[in-house]
């Protein structure tokens, strides 16, 4: 995964746990579907600033391990208190100060029952939160609490949030002069973020409403260097940066002014849109509990759980192709081989099913190895060779088939393989979240694992340090055929019929789902688990475009725009362009008054 993606998980990580803590007394991973009893009676928490919370402890991480920095965070929105908590549990903190309350599903069921519960812990960031030193309660307090910390600490940088409603308090007014009484070479520094999401508890916020130039204006009236950013990961990431190289400029004494973020985002940001036609994401409504009847009412009950879940089923495919990816290789005939595997299963496991997937399987394993063995032996480049089995193999299945569908008859087969398991799994998607595990255990921790990345990441090295790069090809395509043609033969079970043609379409979400996963197009990055990420995200978004009902042409278009908007990014020149763009813009800053030129 990239950094970005690791960070982006990290943050939809951090607010599952906080939804968590708000909602559930039982089942904290959802092995089962959630039932009234797993619900608190009594629903207390602060979710609207919460999401805001949680994304600027995940770019700040960043920032400490990138740049060896020492930092803490202090919370101004205190009642955001499961964000504190959660990040302390997710970075073992938590654990190490309540041992009791450990880092796996026993101790996140513990840390679910105990947040604002009888015998448990507040709902905002309180003195049992590791690390605190600011109460969450009473708000006003935070910019001052920050000042004082980084006092007399000169190495120290104090990130502190504010809220737009607590920005509105008289204490916090008067804290944003604190800057003028540091020292850059006596203290530490403050870096003030103003978190606007509109709202105080139901009213609109003043600062969030006035004019941008206005606001900015008020900033740089106060002495800071202000910086916007909006909702976005790739925006934060790079005004982080930018912001401290100018601390860094502050302490050797080459700018005079402080930098500070004013970032935007939805109140409830990644909540529910919308509940009883009324909306909640983005207004006042987010700003305790979105879902408040959710024990009582079995709709907000589906709601809340498929908000948690955001789980999909792709297939097998991706990870077909996805693994020949990180080998610095491209199986364009996946498609062809999952096609092959769904009509050969129907075709012989009538009254077997099993057989019928032994022969899938077999034939998979065949075209893969074949494959693998001309690209290896003869040295030639995967795409032609792929490309032209996939076209064979379409013409074998229009032969097996005459063109067209093939019914597949054992109804129990077909009921088995899609019945649903503990509310939310089926067979078939037990056995493909096997085989990513399978997959995350070989390329991960095993020799053949190693060997594909260094092979993917230079194969001219690999072969001169030793490394059999002719029998790994053959395996990793060996390995894409069965794949392919196990996900072909369980689709054709659950559709109780094999079509000789897929389409582009599954070739192309699959591509999508891997490089989406982390994947390099050049190879020698990624893995299972990425994969398994990607997949599920392309999967979710197949599944809002079938609901939108778009025309067939509008849905290819969308997924082609996708696909090169995802290759654009991953090309180096981009990289490059855009590195030059932000160094230009960085040269162009216009410099505020009382700063060196």
């Amino acid at each position: 995964m990239t950094t970005l993606q690791s960070i982006d998980a990290y943050w939809r990580a951090a607010n599952y746990l906080s939804v968590g803590q708000i909602y559930l007394l039982d089942n904290p991973l959802l092995t089962e579907p959630l039932r009234p009893e797993h619900i608190k009676p009594r629903l207390l928490g602060h979710w609207g600033t919460t999401p805001g919370l949680n994304f600027c402890f995940a770019h700040l991480n960043r920032i400490i391990a990138e740049r060896d920095q020492e930092m803490i965070y202090i919370a101004g929105p205190g009642h955001g208190g499961p964000a504190a908590v959660a990040h302390a549990w997710l970075e073992g903190s938590y654990s190490e100060t309540y041992p009791e309350v450990s880092q796996d599903a026993a101790g996140m069921r513990t840390l679910f029952r105990q947040f604002s519960f009888p015998g448990g812990i507040p709902s905002h960031v309180a003195p049992e939160t590791p690390g605190s030193i600011h109460e969450g309660g009473e708000l006003g307090y935070s910019l001052a609490h920050a000042f004082g910390a980084a006092f007399d600490n000169p190495r120290l940088v104090v990130a502190c949030v504010v809220g737009d409603g607590e920005a509105e308090t008289g204490p916090l007014a008067a804290s944003w002069h604190s800057n003028k009484l540091l020292d850059p070479d006596r203290d530490g520094v403050v870096l003030p973020i103003l978190h606007l999401n509109g709202y105080k508890i139901a009213n609109p916020t003043v600062l969030a409403r006035i004019p941008e130039s206005e606001l900015l204006d008020l900033m740089e009236g106060y002495g800071y260097r202000p910086h916007i950013v909006g909702p976005s990961h790739e925006e934060m990431a790079r005004t982080l940066d930018e912001v401290f190289d100018q601390i860094a400029a502050y302490k050797d004494g080459r700018a005079a002014r402080l930098p500070m973020i004013i970032l935007r985002t939805p109140k409830g940001w990644t909540g529910p849109r919308e509940v009883d036609g009324l909306p909640v994401e983005g207004t006042w409504r987010a700003h305790q509990v979105p879902l408040s009847g959710v024990r009582d009412n079995p709709g907000h009950l589906a709601m809340l759980e498929e908000w948690m879940q955001g789980f999909a089923q792709l297939g097998m495919l991706a990870l077909a192709i996805g693994i020949t990816m990180i080998a610095g290789e491209f199986d364009l005939s996946v498609a062809g081989t999952y096609a092959l595997g769904s009509m050969l299963a129907v075709h012989t496991g009538q009254t077997s099913p099993v057989m019928g997937v032994l022969a899938a399987v077999a034939a998979g394993a065949g075209v893969g190895a074949m494959q693998g063995g001309l690209i290896a032996r003869l040295r030639i480049p995967s795409m032609p060779v792929t490309l032209a089995t996939y076209i064979a193999l379409l013409g074998l299945t229009y032969a097996m088939s005459g063109g067209l569908s093939k019914t597949y008859a054992n109804g129990d087969v077909t009921l088995w393989v899609d019945q649903t398991i503990a509310g939310v799994f089926s067979p078939r998607s037990l056995l493909t979240l096997v085989a990513f595990l399978i997959a995350a255990i070989v390329l991960g921790f095993t020799k053949l694992g190693r060997e594909l990345r260094a092979i993917g990441g230079d194969r001219r090295a690999s072969r001169v340090a030793g490394v059999g790069v002719d029998r790994r090809i053959v395996e990793i395509f060996t390995m894409s055929g069965t794949l392919a043609a196990l996900g072909g033969a369980l689709l054709g079970y659950s559709y109780a019929s094999a079509n000789p043609d897929p389409g582009l379409q599954p070739l192309i979400l699959s591509v999508v789902a891997a490089l989406l996963g982390g994947v390099s197009l050049a190879g020698g990055r990624g893995g299972p688990l990425g994969l398994l990420a990607g997949t599920l995200s392309v999967a979710l978004i197949a599944q809002l475009v079938a609901v939108t009902a778009l025309p067939d042409f509008t849905t290819q278009l969308l997924y082609a725009v996708l696909l090169a908007t995802i290759v654009a990014i991953e090309s180096p020149g981009l990289h490059q362009t855009m590195e030059r763009l932000r160094t230009r813009r960085t040269r162009a800053t216009r410099h505020l008054p009382g700063e060196p030129r």
